[in-house]
This record gives C-alpha cells, sequence and structure tokens, in this order.
C-alpha cells in the first residue's frame, strides 16, 4: 500500500494494485478470524492473551489508519466477528489504555482509531 508507483509499471496500475492489497489485507484478516474460531479464542492462541495479539491489533489499527487516503474499510474487520472481539477486548485492558494515555491515542485505538496527533514528549512525538 505504501509506495504503490515502486511496484507497478505506469501510475494507471496504481488502482487495481490497491484493490487487489485491499483484497489480500481482507483475506488476510478473514483467516486470522477463521484461526481465532478454530483455537477456541478468545486470544489468536486460545485462551491466553499473547504478544500475537497485541502485534495483530496494531496490525489492525495500521490497516485501518495508513495509508491516509487509501485505508481499509472499518467495517472489513467489523463483520470479522473473532477478530473484533479481540480488538474490543484488547482495547479496554487497564494496561492498554494506560499506553493510550501516555502515547496521546484515542481510548478505542483498535475499533475506532484516529492517525495520531501526538505532542512533544510522547513516544510517537
Amino acid at each position: 500500500m505504501f509506495y504503490s508507483a515502486r511496484y507497478v509499471n505506469g501510475a494507471d496500475a496504481i488502482p487495481a494494485l490497491r484493490a487487489a492489497m485491499h483484497a489480500r489485507v481482507a483475506g488476510h484478516f478473514s483467516l486470522l478470524d477463521a484461526e481465532i474460531a478454530r483455537c477456541g479464542g478468545p486470544w489468536l492462541l486460545g485462551p491466553e492473551l499473547s504478544i500475537c495479539d497485541i502485534y495483530l491489533a496494531w496490525c489492525a489499527r495500521w490497516a485501518q489508519i495508513y495509508p491516509q487516503g487509501d485505508t481499509l474499510a472499518r467495517e472489513a474487520l467489523n463483520g470479522l466477528p473473532q477478530v473484533w472481539s479481540l480488538l474490543s477486548a484488547l482495547e479496554v485492558r487497564a494496561s492498554v489504555q494506560r499506553a493510550c494515555v501516555r502515547e496521546e491515542i484515542a481510548r478505542r485505538p483498535f475499533t475506532d482509531p484516529v492517525v495520531l496527533q501526538p505532542t512533544r514528549g510522547a513516544v510517537t512525538g
């Protein structure tokens, strides 16, 4: 999705590449949704939270806000019940909420993400 012109010959091919990438990313999230269900959830590897869940949540966030102007539609994730449940459960955890306050990230970083506007001093700023 980033630097699309590097991967095609000519600007007229960029829309097709981006459409294909949207479909591919959405398909990968669909596979993850099925895997959560297969493992019995609520997390990607089953009953225990792991770093995989945290990484999945941030990938979902990034897919919804970057690249600006051409992001994965929020509905693509909202339509995946296992992934959406994981994102919803993770973002209300006290540790995630503390990190959101510290990094000046909106309180719903995974189910309603917004592009950061950090002030000086935040890790992301």
